[in-house]
Formats: structure tokens, C-alpha cells, sequence
């Protein structure tokens, strides 16, 4: 196991290598990347039941609200089962850096729901490599999609530092 300040360097590398794999290889490689660097994350977190917790937790509440963002068609994914898997990768190679590379952006409530005010700008970036498409009015759908995730990460706040969070722990 790493020191928290070394970690957090590695947690950032690890999510990047992850999310270039899902964005420009092929699903299956996309899927094997997220596997490992789960695997690292997992070895390298003090408490890995607790993290693991977190992760699958964050990653499926995320991947509903992308999923109830797209039946409101305010954003369009590509239908089939290459998406959902793309989806579902990015979501837990995300949620596996709220707790150490991202800890200090969630860390109050002000800071979380900045973080997801901003967030809507990877969704921006994405839709220029042709993974998504907002729908129009483009302003509308993304200051929609900001709220949204300003609510999740106020969520994600609360699940991890609220008081008797079970996900809570000393590093």
C-alpha cells in the first residue's frame, strides 16, 4: 500500500490510463483496463471492502442518472451493448477517484456540487470524439446536466463524509 499523498499521483494516472482505454480502443480493451486498474486500486486502498462498496455504489447511482438523462433525451448515447459497457467502465474508473485524487473536491458540500456544475464538460468533451450528443437547446440540456450532477455530488458528499457514513475511514 502506497502513502495517501503518493496514491492520490497514482489514482489520477490509473483513471486516465483507464478512460483513454475506454475512449479510444476497442470495448473489450476498454473493459480489461477498467478490470486492472480496479485491481490496483483495490491492493492499494487500506480498506478495500469499504472501497469497493463506495465504488459500485457511486458507479451505478451514476450510471442511473446518465441513463435517466438519456430516457429524458437530453443526451444521446449509443444504443447497444458496447455503450452500457463503456458507461459502466467509466463510472467506476470515476468513482474510484472521489475517495483519493478527488477527496479534496468533494470534501464539502459547496465543493461537491461545483464539481458537479463543471462536470457537464467532459460530457462536452465526449460528445466531440462522437461518443454522445447533447440535444438542443444545447445550453438548455447542459445547464439541465449541471444540475444534476451538482444533486449527485451533493449526494456523493453526503454518502461519504455524512455523519455514520459507513464509507468513512482513516488513511
Amino acid at each position: 500500500m502506497l502513502g495517501g499523498s503518493k496514491y492520490r499521483y497514482l489514482n489520477v494516472a490509473l483513471f486516465q490510463a483507464g478512460w483513454f482505454a475506454c475512449i479510444f480502443l476497442p470495448t473489450i480493451y476498454g473493459l480489461a483496463a477498467t478490470i486492472l486498474v480496479l485491481i490496483i486500486h483495490l491492493k492499494m486502498v487500506p480498506n478495500f471492502q469499504k472501497e469497493l462498496a463506495f465504488v459500485i455504489t457511486v458507479a451505478s447511482v451514476g450510471y442511473c442518472m446518465d441513463s435517466l438523462y438519456s430516457l429524458l433525451s437530453l443526451v444521446e448515447f449509443k444504443v447497444n451493448s458496447e455503450s452500457t459497457i463503456y458507461l459502466v467502465c467509466v463510472w467506476l474508473l470515476f468513482a474510484s477517484t472521489l475517495n483519493w485524487s478527488m477527496k479534496y473536491l468533494i470534501k464539502t458540500p459547496l465543493r461537491a456540487m461545483l464539481l458537479g456544475i463543471l462536470a457537464p464538460l467532459s460530457y462536452f468533451g465526449a460528445q466531440s470524439l462522437g461518443k454522445i450528443k447533447y440535444s438542443e437547446p444545447l445550453a438548455v440540456s447542459i445547464l439541465f446536466h449541471a444540475l444534476l450532477w451538482s444533486a449527485f455530488m451533493l449526494l456523493v458528499h453526503k454518502l461519504y463524509f455524512g455523519q455514520n457514513s459507513q464509507y468513512t475511514y482513516e488513511r
